[in-house]
């Protein structure tokens, strides 16, 4: 087998391994806090993050030691590319929550204002095929994005007053998307 080919095939099955790892991890039961229900990220998740700041650390710097850059200008360059990398996905796995309890989802996140929307609001719930996520549609509070590899999202779609897809979507129609 030519080399080429065989590292594409061993970078596709590690990168399906590591999702179906990511939503395994992601199947476990919501997390308690203070008499509200969670839907997180999962500790492999997070792990997962953490070994891409050390990768932004030492990758700069080893690339340098071993002569492949040459300088601190090119030094600091790859080190804010492998920044721009890491760090949307930190803030997002570290940033967002969604958690509710008998009467209100509340939602929490880098990206936008937090949101207390009242669990009657919602007036429809999709899987998108595209993000990987359940779109929960509200009257008046927008779209609230559930990615597939959070922990905690069967016990969410449990308390919607409309009928959620299946969880998990596996074998669920795909649609347009």
């Amino acid at each position: 087998m030519h080399p080429v080919t065989f590292s594409t095939v061993l970078a596709g099955v590690l990168a399906v391994a590591s999702l179906w790892l990511m939503f395994r991890a992601a199947r476990d039961e919501t997390l308690d806090s203070s008499g509200r229900r969670i839907v997180a990220y999962p500790r492999v998740l997070r792990i997962c993050v953490m070994a891409g700041w050390i990768v932004v650390i030492t990758l700069p710097l080893a690339a340098r030691g071993h002569g492949i850059i040459d300088g601190p200008r090119s030094t600091v360059f790859m080190a804010c590319v492998c920044l721009a990398l890491v760090l949307p996905l930190h803030l997002e796995v570290f940033g967002s929550r969604i958690t509710w309890d008998g009467y209100w989802i509340y939602t929490v996140s880098p990206w936008r204002r937090s949101r207390r929307i009242a669990a009657a609001s919602v007036t429809g719930c999709r899987f998108s095929w595209l993000l990987l996520s359940y779109i929960i549609r509200t009257q008046k509070n927008g779209l609230i994005v559930v990615p597939l590899f959070a922990k905690g999202i069967p016990g969410l779609l449990s308390v919607l007053p409309v009928k959620p897809p299946p969880y998990p979507p596996l074998g669920a129609d795909r649609g347009s998307e």
